[in-house]
């Protein structure tokens, strides 16, 4: 009965523990404007409202237009630790209109350079010297924030192909979640989305 009890504990810990960590997961995803990935999503027509449900947390948004819409898309977004409300941080989208993108071309080039990285991509230049987005050096999260504002102009074997003026976005589609940004009259590189050893210091 003891070595009984004993496993019932040690299941209930691990699952609280799982539920600790992908709530916590999740609900950074939430704050980054990702969906949560550790839940069951379920939705309801009649009101239009998707749930999310997770172990001992639930995010619940009403859909605006479509189901593949993005997160800022979408309104009236919950996130719930069991009963209670957290606050969700929603970030400001930019507008096309108030997009402005300035552009310092090299003149020759012949590989990629690495201008930002986080976690979980790395952003990549093409004979660009430098490239500021609203007077701001554009990084993987700034390209991210804009990415619903860019035109989709095509893809290659492993890359989607976006633009705005005169920025064009290669988005890789393998199993890298790389951008690389050149301008719009430079061909891309033959060094486009491949996996390489980088040493990720402060850029400057």
């Amino acid at each position: 009965m003891r070595n009984i009890i004993k496993l019932f504990l040690k299941i209930v810990l691990i699952i609280f523990i799982i539920g600790i960590i992908t709530m916590s997961i999740d609900f950074i995803r939430v704050n980054s404007n990702k969906l949560p990935v550790f839940t069951i999503n379920s939705y309801n027509s009649k009101n239009k409202k998707e749930t999310y449900t997770g172990i001992f947390h639930t995010f619940e948004r009403k859909i605006k237009t479509s189901l593949n819409e993005n997160l800022s898309d979408s309104k009236n977004q919950v996130f719930k630790i069991l009963f209670i409300k957290i606050k969700i941080n929603k970030k400001q989208e930019i507008n096309e209109k108030d997009l402005n993108i300035e552009i310092v071309k090299e003149e020759e080039c012949t590989n990629s350079k690495l201008l930002d990285f986080n976690y979980e991509s790395n952003l990549y230049s093409y004979c660009i010297e430098d490239i500021k987005i609203n007077n701001v050096k554009a990084t993987v999260s700034s390209i991210k924030k804009i990415e619903s504002k860019l035109k989709y102009l095509g893809f290659t074997s492993n890359s989607e192909i976006y633009g705005i003026d005169d920025l064009v976005v290669y988005k890789c589609t393998n199993e890298l979640d790389d951008y690389y940004i050149t301008s719009n009259d430079t061909a891309m590189g033959n060094d486009l989305c491949v996996r390489r050893e980088i040493e990720k210091r402060r850029i400057k």
